[in-house]
């Protein structure tokens, strides 16, 4: 007998590959799998998913599931949280969703988004960016212990290839060789020599702006962040005033850094939220900050080092 699809595929690809890990040929049989039950949503499903203002926890589950899948991590606005200090929430709540509603309504409303679920292929996974952000979303939602309960088939069928995609992720990144681990070494050690280059002099400039162009307030809070513990973080940017406050408020910031080791970005969760929060922040390249201030581009080529560093140890 043929065998199904999925099984032909897997065992192409073993073929001429070489013989892969068995949770690596389940994890892809699995996708593949997944994406044949795709083809039974039509069209018209997806537009009444991308017409749900408020959406119950299993959709909006399944569809920020799908949009980071779908979507370059950079063009993805987080959610905007709106607290409300007279409200007491008691017990068990609901976690907040990650991105603007609206975003995700806009990716499902396109005309061609079933198509881009069924063209989707593991190359599109071969993403860091991408990746920390589906290792977050499945920790924020735990998905691993307790997944949401699908209230439809177009939903169960939805947030199956989700998490089989992101199962498919986390293999792929597990069995990938390490072959970057001694360049992003030497990138720490790249981005230390230039720190220690600097002195407190070299940000005068940057503190006597009223108002700093945006990258270079970007770096400055990027490593107030990555020095700060992660359930500190305030859920807005902050102010110009705060920044300055709390960093050249310490005379010592310089030697701070030098001596941070990294050793807490090896938590998923503050890395992966450090990386949204520059993705959604516009350009965050270490040549856009030095174009605007050499302190700063240091400050970014740092915070990035440290970032690509975590990843590659996990």
């Amino acid at each position: 007998a043929a065998g199904p699809p999925a099984a032909r595929r897997s065992s192409s690809r073993q073929s001429l590959e070489g013989k892969e890990p068995a949770s690596l040929a389940a994890a892809r049989a699995a996708a593949d799998e997944a994406r044949c039950e795709v083809r039974r949503i039509s069209k018209q499903d997806v537009a009444e998913l991308g017409s749900i203002v408020k959406p119950l926890i299993d959709v909006r589950v399944a569809m920020e599931g799908a949009t980071f899948l779908l979507c370059e991590a950079s063009s993805i606005p987080p959610a905007i949280i709106q607290e409300d200090p007279a409200i007491i929430r008691v017990g068990a709540r609901l976690p907040d969703p990650l991105i603007d509603w609206g975003f995700v309504r806009s990716v499902f409303a396109k005309p061609d988004t079933l198509k881009t679920f069924l063209h989707f292929s593991d190359t599109q996974l071969d993403d860091k960016a991408k990746l920390e952000n589906i290792k977050f979303f499945c920790d924020h939602y735990s998905l691993k212990d307790s997944p949401p309960e699908p209230r439809s088939k177009v939903t169960q069928t939805l947030l199956a290839w989700v998490m089989a995609q992101m199962n498919l992720a986390t293999e792929l990144a597990l069995h990938k060789p390490a072959t970057e681990t001694k360049a992003l070494g030497s990138s720490i050690e790249k981005a230390t020599a230039a720190l220690m280059q600097l002195s407190v002099a070299d940000f005068v400039e940057i503190k006597a702006m009223p108002q700093p162009p945006g990258v270079v307030q970007l770096a400055l809070e990027a490593v107030l962040r990555l020095l700060a513990d992660v359930d500190s973080w305030p859920r807005t940017r902050l102010p110009w005033s705060k920044i300055k406050a709390v960093l050249f408020g310490r005379a010592d910031f310089l030697k701070a850094m030098l001596d941070y080791n990294g050793s807490d970005l090896r938590s998923q969760q503050k890395a992966a939220r450090l990386r949204q929060f520059l993705a959604g922040e516009g350009d965050s390249s270490i040549e856009a900050a030095e174009r605007a201030n050499y302190a700063a581009g240091v400050c970014m080529q740092w915070v990035h080092a440290h970032l690509e560093a975590a990843e590659a140890k996990r």
